[in-house]
């Protein structure tokens, strides 16, 4: 049991647990099937993100430019698919396409002509953020849903 203890796992759980009790005891609404389903898409996105993450920085680089591509690919898509009418489905490729490609130049540029990772990410991060600002005006993008169905 003591060896069970000395994990550094162990400390984690317990201190989840701990929260999720606290947040279970002073909102009853929060053990609910909705806000677990949303907890758990933000934690699969968030998972998604951190694998990611985990083999750029075991191999000892840097990538602070996922935020950014992370707002680029779904922006991308709304506006494909509310102000050009592109069914989602493409809009969806498009986007991730765009967002792939973001990664390779970051990529292309960190190899082939050894810049820091840090630095290259950094100056596509504010790049990327600074669109992202003149296309939205700093406001939250909406959308109607009948633009966003599949046209199956």
């Amino acid at each position: 049991m003591t060896k069970l203890l000395k994990r550094p796992e162990v400390g984690a759980i317990a201190s989840l647990l701990v929260i999720w009790t606290i947040f279970a005891i002073l909102a009853p609404r929060f053990l609910s099937q909705a806000n677990m389903g949303n907890i758990l898409t933000a934690a699969a996105e968030m998972g998604i993100i951190a694998v990611g993450m985990a083999l750029l920085i075991i191999t000892g680089e840097f990538d602070i430019s996922v935020g950014s591509v992370f707002v680029l690919a779904p922006i991308v898509m709304l506006k494909l698919a509310t102000v050009y009418d592109v069914p989602l489905f493409g809009a969806f490729l498009v986007a991730m396409t765009l967002a792939g490609c973001v990664g390779l130049f970051n990529g292309f540029l960190t190899i082939r002509f050894r810049f820091p990772s840090f630095i290259v990410t950094m100056a596509s991060m504010l790049l990327i953020g600074g669109i992202l600002l003149a296309v939205t005006g700093g406001f939250t993008t909406s959308y109607s849903v009948k633009n966003l169905l599949f046209d199956v």
